[in-house]
C-alpha cells in the first residue's frame, strides 16, 4: 500500500465523517466531540494496520534472507574450497567473483561483497583465469543477496 492510497483513504474516511456531522448535527443524537473521538479512533486504527503491515513484510523479507543464505552457506561451505567450488574471476573484469562449481562445471556471480563476506569466504581463494578459460564456463543465476541496510 503505497503513501498515496493512505492519504486517499484518510480523506475519504474525513468526507465521511463530516457528512455524518453534517446529518446528525441537526437531529442533535451525536455530539462533535464524540464524532471527532470516533474520527481519531478510526484513523490510529488504520495507522496502527499500516505499522503492522510493514513489521510483518519487514520480518517476512528478512527470513527469506536467512533461509537463503543457509541454502547457500550448506552448497558452497567454505571448509569445502578446492574440494567442491573456487573462487574465479576473468583476467578481462578483476571486480566480478564468481564460484566455480567443480561438480557442475558451472560458474556462479557472487552479486556484493556484503554477500562474499557473509559466506567467509577469503580473497586470498580467488584465481584469475584467462578469458578464454573463463569464458569457456557455463554461467547460471548469481548469488544476489545484498546487505548493507536490511532489505537494499
Amino acid at each position: 500500500m503505497t503513501y498515496r492510497a493512505v492519504i486517499e483513504i484518510i480523506l475519504l474516511y474525513l468526507l465521511i465523517l463530516i457528512l455524518i456531522m453534517q446529518i446528525f448535527s441537526s437531529q442533535n443524537i451525536i455530539n462533535y466531540s464524540q464524532i471527532f473521538y470516533n474520527f481519531s479512533l478510526g484513523i490510529g486504527a488504520i495507522l496502527a494496520g499500516i505499522g503492522g503491515i510493514k513489521i510483518l513484510s519487514e520480518y517476512a523479507r528478512k527470513l527469506q534472507y536467512e533461509r537463503k543464505i543457509r541454502h547457500w552457506k550448506s552448497i558452497y561451505d567454505p571448509t569445502f574450497h578446492d574440494k567442491n567450488f573456487k573462487l574465479i574471476n576473468s583476467s578481462d573484469n578483476l571486480d566480478w567473483i564468481y564460484v566455480h562449481d567443480l561438480n557442475s562445471d558451472q560458474k556462479i556471480h557472487i552479486g556484493s561483497d556484503a554477500t562474499f563476506r557473509e559466506f567467509g569466504f577469503s580473497r586470498k581463494w580467488i584465481k584469475t583465469l584467462p578469458l578464454a578459460d573463463f569464458n569457456r564456463i557455463k554461467t547460471v543465476e548469481g548469488i544476489i543477496l545484498t546487505r548493507g541496510e536490511f532489505g537494499s
